[in-house]
């Protein structure tokens, strides 16, 4: 599957270089350049992205698009519509380069839509890149989806390092079945982690923290 590198643009070209190196992008891959005004010093790096991408690869297509800074919904949304349009892609997103607001506004538009996409930042002393874990954009969605007992079963998972699905029975009062439905369903939303299924154990995964 060819691969759409979407970079949050400013000033200065070599963020893009070092993410179109790390991501290996190749022959019928797309970049596309988010920018928050399209101002001559803009324009000068644009260039020579476009002239590096024109001398390394034959078949690489390279985007700029214009975000209004003061209009963040707008932005929101404009980010959002590109992103789900990019059907037959893989997405990474890269949040090094530009304007803070456009990466408010791309993670904005990730936490809104359903697509897979892998986000990564360069730290500003250039010392490594962090990826950000997929998890964290659709979590405000699982929140919105968890009942009452399911968050109490996380919060009594929260203090142990691992615990048996007949403890949080009884903590909970309930039977275990029921237990053993909510553990299941809260593995597929990637919240927990099964260590044992005989006896039933979980452990509560780094994102199920945040809950």
């Amino acid at each position: 599957m060819n691969t759409a590198l979407i970079i949050t643009f400013g000033f200065d070209e070599k963020f893009c270089y070092r993410a179109i190196m790390r991501n290996r992008i190749k022959d019928g891959d797309r970049i596309i350049l988010l920018t928050a005004g399209v101002v001559e010093k803009v324009k000068r790096a644009y260039e020579l992205v476009r002239n590096f991408i024109s001398t390394t690869y034959k078949n690489v297509e390279v985007e700029l698009v214009e975000l209004n800074p003061r209009d963040f919904v707008f932005g929101v949304e404009k980010v959002a519509t590109l992103i789900k349009n990019l059907e037959n892609y893989e997405i990474v997103v890269n949040l090094s380069g530009g304007m803070r607001i456009l990466s408010l506004m791309v993670y904005a538009a990730l936490t809104l839509i359903d697509k897979d996409a892998k986000v990564e930042i360069e730290l500003e002393d250039f010392s490594g890149v962090v990826e950000l874990p997929k998890e964290i954009f659709t979590l405000p969605k699982v929140l919105s989806k968890l009942s009452s007992e399911k968050i109490e079963l996380i919060r009594i998972a929260k203090e142990k390092w691992e615990v048996s699905a007949m403890k949080l029975a009884e903590a909970l009062g309930k039977d275990v079945t029921t237990i053993r439905r909510h553990i299941y369903e809260l593995e597929r939303l990637k919240l927990v982690e099964i260590v044992s299924r005989k006896p039933l154990k979980v452990r509560l995964r780094e994102i199920g923290g945040l809950v």
